[in-house]
C-alpha cells in the first residue's frame, strides 16, 4: 500500500472518522464519548449486556465477553458501511489487540482513526502519570484503582480495575497500528 493510502487515513481532512476510546471503568470515558458524537453513533460492548446499570450487572458474565465484543464490532462495521460519521467505540481498549479490529475496519472502510482517552481530572492526575509504571508504584495503583472503582457506573470489581491499570499498553497510536497492518499486507 502506498504512503498516500495511509496519509488519507491519518489526514484531518478525511471526513470519515472513528474515535476509539481508551480508559478503564470509572475514568470518564463514556462521558467523553458523548462529547464526540450523538448516543446513536456510540458503540460499546457494554450494550450487549443491557442499557441500564441494573441490566448490565444482572446479565454480565465473563464467558460472554467474546460475544459482547463481536456484537460491538458488528455494529461498528455496519455503521461504517452506512458511512456514519463520527463513530465512537466506547470500550476500555486496554491493550493493542482490543483496538486492532477497529483499526482494521478503519482501513477497510476509509475512516480516519483517532485514539482518545478521558480528560477527567482523576484520570489525568491519578492515572496517566503512572500508566505503564504501576507495578513500581503500588500505593498510587491502589489510590487510582479505588477512585475509579468509586466512580464506575457498571459495578466492575476493584480487582478487575486494578488488573486493567497494570496491563495498560502505553505509547499506542492509531498511525503506528495502521502502519503495522499495512506492512503485513
Amino acid at each position: 500500500m502506498s504512503d498516500f493510502f495511509l496519509d488519507w487515513h491519518l489526514d484531518d481532512s478525511n471526513p470519515q472518522v472513528v474515535y476509539i476510546m481508551r480508559g478503564v471503568p470509572g475514568s470518564g470515558k463514556s462521558f467523553e464519548a458523548l462529547l464526540l458524537a450523538a448516543a446513536e453513533q456510540i458503540f460499546s460492548s457494554d450494550g450487549f449486556f443491557g442499557t441500564t446499570k441494573e441490566e448490565y450487572i444482572a446479565n454480565w458474565k465473563a464467558e460472554k465477553l467474546g460475544a459482547a465484543h463481536n456484537f460491538c464490532q458488528k455494529n461498528v462495521r455496519m455503521a461504517m458501511q452506512r458511512r456514519l460519521t463520527p463513530i465512537v467505540v466506547d470500550n476500555t481498549n486496554v491493550v493493542c489487540r482490543d483496538i486492532m479490529p477497529y483499526i482494521e475496519m478503519a482501513l477497510r472502510y476509509g475512516y480516519r482513526a483517532e485514539l482518545k482517552e478521558p480528560s477527567s481530572e482523576w484520570w489525568q492526575t491519578l492515572v496517566v502519570p503512572y500508566l505503564g509504571k504501576f507495578v513500581a508504584y503500588p500505593d498510587e495503583l491502589e489510590v487510582a484503582a479505588k477512585t475509579l472503582f468509586e466512580k464506575c457506573q457498571h459495578g466492575v470489581p476493584l480487582v478487575t480495575i486494578r488488573k486493567m491499570l497494570i496491563r495498560w499498553h502505553v505509547n499506542v497510536s492509531a498511525a503506528d497500528m495502521m502502519k503495522s497492518i499495512l506492512r503485513r499486507k
